[in-house]
């Protein structure tokens, strides 16, 4: 009897977790594209001094191919996408809990968060441009 209570009550946080979430859609977009945009501004910032002159969509192409394969991304950037999405991590971010509906919210914060982060790469790229 308490075993399924507690299945009940685990099912009806993650329903208002889920709701709360999709009630700040946009709210949570525009969080993680503005992330992306901050995290992508200062890599483009290095990026840009380094090569001034590159094609802004190879470099960031670059870039993001390393960044997803850095701890940052891993230990810190998807975790805190999945926890905007409503989900849980548990045992250290090892394992997930997300129902489908979380899992597509943050499969749309990954690409907001790296449309974000382009975003900030060619702001970046811009702004080195115009300081020569």
């Amino acid at each position: 009897m308490r075993r399924a209570r507690l299945k009940r009550s685990e099912g009806a946080k993650k329903k208002r977790r889920l709701r709360s979430v999709e009630t700040n859609l946009d709210k949570v977009h525009k969080e993680a594209f503005d992330w992306g945009r901050r995290v992508g501004f200062r890599a483009g910032e290095v990026n840009a001094e380094l090569e001034p002159s590159a094609n802004v969509d190879e470099v960031f192409s670059d870039w993001q191919d390393n960044f997803t394969q850095g701890a940052d991304y891993v230990n810190f950037i998807l975790p805190e996408l999945r926890k905007m999405a409503g989900c849980r991590d548990y045992a250290g971010g090892t394992y997930t809990d997300c129902t489908d509906e979380q899992n597509e919210i943050y499969h749309e914060l990954l690409d907001k968060f790296f449309d974000g982060a382009f975003e900030g790469f060619k702001l970046a790229f811009k702004k080195a441009k115009k300081g020569r």
